[in-house]
């Protein structure tokens, strides 16, 4: 019965050890459990931690990545801005040599245009004119030419058009006496030359004369007084004139 219950509370003595050593061991197990645990926590946290290093750095990275990028559009950008004022300053140019051609092409066709000029007149079909008291401008009103209308068939005045050297020729008809024909070509209020017949019942008084004149010149033929000119259906006294060239 000792025996029994020595090995009875031996066995529930090792029952109890081995109860006692299973809390033991739980609370071992526990314990490595906890351990596992923070174990787990603090390489999750390393590798969190290590996670948003490379984050950051991969931000900081990208940022300089940005900032690279953006500084070189800035540059391409004022690169651009640079041509598109040089390509301003180029087209201003251009338009500048545009515009002066234009005004060349203008003034030469301009020029082109009156370098056509030519004109001759007859005095009239009404037979004699003259001799009067005072001196008058001839008015040549039958005109044969007038290129360029610069010649008035109202006034007997022609008008420069261009600067240049114009020819001039001019004749007279006169018939009997006492009375001579003769008439004097003006430049402005300036006698030029002067073509006159005093001997001959009937005849011609001619003379030619080649002037420089300026725009805005008026060249006509003047009758002086006590002096006659003829003219019928032959168109006996005339007017000439024509440009020879431009200056």
């Amino acid at each position: 019965m000792f025996s029994r219950e020595t090995c009875s509370v031996y066995q529930g003595h090792v029952h109890i050890k081995r109860d006692t050593l299973n809390v033991t061991e739980l609370k071992g197990r526990g314990s490595c459990c906890r351990m596992r645990h923070t174990l787990h926590l603090l390489l999750s946290l390393g590798c969190c931690l290590a996670g948003a290093q490379v984050l950051m750095e991969k931000e900081k990275n990208g940022s300089d990545t940005v900032r690279l990028l953006l500084l070189e559009q800035l540059k391409e950008l004022k690169e651009m801005k640079e041509g598109l004022a040089t390509a301003r300053t180029e087209l201003q140019a251009v338009e500048a040599r545009l515009l002066l051609c234009e005004s060349h092409i203008a003034e030469q066709k301009g020029a082109k245009e009156n370098s056509r000029v030519a004109f001759s007149a007859a005095l009239s079909e009404g037979g004699d004119r003259g001799p009067l008291n005072i001196g008058i401008t001839l008015i040549y009103k039958k005109v044969f030419t007038n290129i360029g209308n610069h010649y008035s068939p109202a006034t007997g005045i022609f008008t420069v058009p261009v600067k240049g050297v114009y020819c001039f020729i001019f004749t007279a008809f006169s018939i009997g006496k006492p009375a001579g024909s003769g008439v004097t070509l003006y430049k402005n209020a300036e006698p030029i030359v002067t073509s006159l017949n005093w001997i001959d019942a009937q005849d011609y008084a001619t003379n030619a004369v080649t002037l420089e004149l300026k725009v805005g010149d008026q060249v006509y033929m003047h009758f002086p007084q006590d002096r006659k000119v003829y003219d019928d259906l032959l168109n006996r006294t005339t007017f000439s004139g024509f440009l020879l060239f431009t200056l």
